[in-house]
């Protein structure tokens, strides 16, 4: 399944596989075999959704140039599966206190919701409301920003709206729909009522622990479905191994009706029987749309029974490329611009693995590991050189150099059979006081730290914090990058349903991350249970600086009107929607786009209530 390693997973396993190419080339050797040529490794990648499957395999697989890659067409598929039908829902608009209008599309006409309502203190009839409403309507264009209940900005020379407002009374732009996670919980509840076997999906930890929730709290409030509560689970990232195996016995035992997870549920889970679903918005591409859409329809008891159908909805937030799907929901499986596949080797990721390289043979630099054996490579068997094949040229220096400051790798002098004269080749070998260096490479990870989140109230735990008493007591594990936009003191976070309160964290050491590969261990955080009403958010600030670009294209005035006007003269005319469509795409003429280098720092400075 080539698609599962991408990312930092995908980084480490490309290196360990080129350390298996490495290995495998030096015990070939006829110096270790003088009766057969040295061997050539095959690899072998499958994938259903990979949109460039000979690019991802050799990234991922040690290939050279030169050698062809076999690559079978969809053509030649020959899995059993049957029907599947992809559906795209749209949220409903809600209005200011949240409550759904049962409608699709942004009202025309803002009406007052009560006769006679009251308003820094005075009454007004519910005409003067209308039409200071009417007035705020005309102003909308003018105005850049009218958070409720906050005082307005407009721009220079605008004339100021009235102060004088209902609070059901607001401009176009508060129009919202809502949320997709509680659409996603609503249509999930709806599911899980009438018997429906159904996974939903989510992109990221937050959201799985808000369907989740939210779910409950539908199921919960009807005897009805109250009793349905024990057979719905969330499934994540960060949860310890015992919970995840847990829940997925139960989900193949058919004891669970439905389960909201991660793109961590997408991945060796075969479950039959799952006839629904649902996406929390696009998953970012169409492989992994695919992918989860892939665990419905995969039949009953038999896993060749394949003549029942299934269905994929995906719910669309209110961003404008989701809303863009809906309008257009063809544009939801078919192949469309899609990202070039990237593996992220850098210094971070190589440093363990040339440590453990160094311990199975030498490291030889510019040079293939062949110069050291009793053998030249012939024209059909060349070998690539370490600095190529264990990572770019660039990194592997930098690393070999850090490591060799460190005292972690030991140069020396070794005789190579490439030169004539004899000359010597500087290699590196671990150093002898590095012990096991492959027992503290994470695979799944690239920083060396993670905090512990513990239940202080569980029975083996005993409210004590001076260290973790049983691995049974942690909740979650979350990496140190992230655990101050979830797990800060003070915070409220969700964990299968239940609220906690973190209490107290352990203080990080100096200098975590970067290049101390050495420092992987487990920080503490305290939690406790809590029945507060509300959860809590991180503030942060993003800062993104542009360092090297390489391309640069704007969308000039002239070209974007005369798009939009040849696009109009399709349409019928007089149709409202359309022409809100011509202004907005006019509005965007000017846009700059490029390709380049940046950094990206997020700093926590605070958290909000909600």
């Amino acid at each position: 399944e080539a698609h599962i390693y991408m990312g930092a997973f995908g980084a480490h396993v490309s290196i360990v596989l080129a350390r298996l190419h490495r290995i495998c080339r030096v015990a070939s050797s006829p110096s270790n075999s003088p009766f057969e040529r040295p061997k050539t490794l095959q690899y072998i990648a499958t994938s259903a959704t990979m949109a460039n499957p000979e690019k991802v395999a050799r990234l991922l697989c040690p290939i050279g140039e030169d050698e062809s890659v076999c690559v079978l067409t969809a053509e030649d598929d020959g899995s059993p599966c049957s029907a599947k039908f992809f559906f795209v829902w749209n949220p409903p608009i809600v209005d200011i206190n949240g409550n759904s209008t049962q409608s699709l599309f942004a009202p025309k006409n803002i009406e007052a919701t009560s006769p006679r309502v009251k308003t820094d203190g005075a009454a007004i009839e519910a005409k003067e409301v209308v039409e200071s409403a009417n007035d705020v309507e005309s102003r909308a264009s003018t105005v850049v920003n009218i958070p409720i209940g906050r005082r307005k900005r407009q721009k220079k020379n605008c004339p100021a709206i009235p102060s004088r407002r209902h609070p059901h009374v607001h401009s176009e732009a508060f129009v919202r729909r809502r949320h997709a996670a509680d659409e996603t919980a609503f249509l999930f509840a709806k599911a899980i009522a009438a018997q429906t076997r159904c996974i939903v999906f989510c992109k990221t930890r937050m959201l799985v622990e808000w369907v989740y929730e939210a779910t409950l709290k539908i199921l919960s409030g009807s005897p009805k479905t109250s009793h349905l509560t024990a057979k719905v689970e969330s499934y994540r990232g960060g949860y310890m191994a015992e919970a995840r195996r847990s829940i997925e016995q139960r989900l193949f035992q058919r004891k669970l009706l439905g389960v909201v997870g991660t793109c961590a549920l997408e991945l060796g889970v075969d479950v039959g029987g799952v006839d629904l679903t649902l996406h929390t918005g696009y998953p970012g591409s169409i492989s992994a749309l695919l992918q989860q859409a892939g665990r419905a329809g995969r039949g009953g008891k038999n896993v060749f029974e394949t003549s029942r159908p299934s269905a994929s909805i995906m719910i669309a937030f209110s961003s404008p490329s989701e809303q863009h799907i809906w309008k257009h929901p063809k544009t939801l499986v078919s192949r469309g611009v899609n990202a070039e596949p990237s593996l992220p080797i850098n210094a971070t990721v190589s440093q363990g693995h040339l440590l453990c390289a160094g311990e199975e043979f030498p490291l030889t630099g510019s040079r293939p590991v062949s110069c050291l054996l009793n053998e030249v490579d012939s024209p059909e068997m060349k070998f690539p050189a370490d600095a190529d094949l264990l990572g770019p040229g660039d990194v592997y220096d930098e690393s070999v150099a850090f490591l060799q400051a460190q005292r972690l790798l030991s140069p020396k002098m070794e005789k190579h059979q490439l030169s004539r004269k004899k000359d010597k080749l500087v290699v590196h070998t671990t150093h002898p006081v590095v012990k096991n260096p492959w027992a503290r490479v994470s695979l799944r990870t690239i920083e060396p730290l993670s905090y512990l989140i513990v239940d202080k109230s569980h029975p083996l735990q005993a409210n004590r914090t001076d260290k973790l008493h049983d691995p049974r007591a942690v909740l979650d594990t979350i990496p140190y990058s992230r655990v101050f936009y979830h797990a800060f003191p003070g915070a409220v976070i969700m964990h299968r349903g239940r609220k906690y309160r973190i209490e107290s964290m352990e203080s990080p050491p100096m200098f975590v991350g970067g290049s101390n590969w050495g420092s992987s261990c487990n920080l503490l955080a305290f939690a406790t249970p809590t029945a507060v009403t509300y959860s809590t958010q991180a503030l942060s600030v993003n800062q993104i600086t542009v360092v090297k670009q390489f391309e640069h294209a704007e969308l000039t005035e002239e070209c974007k009107p005369e798009m939009a006007t040849e696009k109009h003269e399709r349409e019928p005319a007089g149709c409202e929607e359309e022409k809100h469509r011509i202004a907005r795409e006019t509005e965007t003429a000017g846009a700059v786009c490029g390709r380049g280098t940046v950094t990206c720092k997020r700093s926590v400075h605070g958290f909000k209530k909600l």
